[in-house]
This record gives C-alpha cells, sequence and structure tokens, in this order.
C-alpha cells in the first residue's frame, strides 16, 4: 500500500489510519459499503 500512497508509514500509523476511518464511516456515513470508505479516506489523506 505504501507504493500506491507514495507515504511512509509505521504499524502503528496504520492501526490509527485504520482506527480513524471507523470512526469517521460510523459518523459519518454508517450504512456505507466500508471498504470504498477506507479507500478513500486513505487516499484523500495521502493524495
Amino acid at each position: 500500500m505504501r507504493q500506491i500512497l507514495k507515504a511512509m508509514f509505521t504499524k502503528s500509523d496504520l492501526i490509527y489510519l485504520l482506527v480513524s476511518a471507523d470512526k469517521k464511516n460510523g459518523s459519518i456515513a454508517p450504512g456505507a459499503y466500508w471498504p470504498r470508505f477506507y479507500a478513500k479516506y486513505f487516499v484523500n489523506r495521502y493524495l
């Protein structure tokens, strides 16, 4: 994933991002298809 996003992050960074994405998904779009929501969340953060 680092190569696609052209970003450097550690395991703890990844865990933080996943938890953040989960919280955003729950508050912004609870019924959304979570894999797509997470992908957009990561891409928007790093691109």
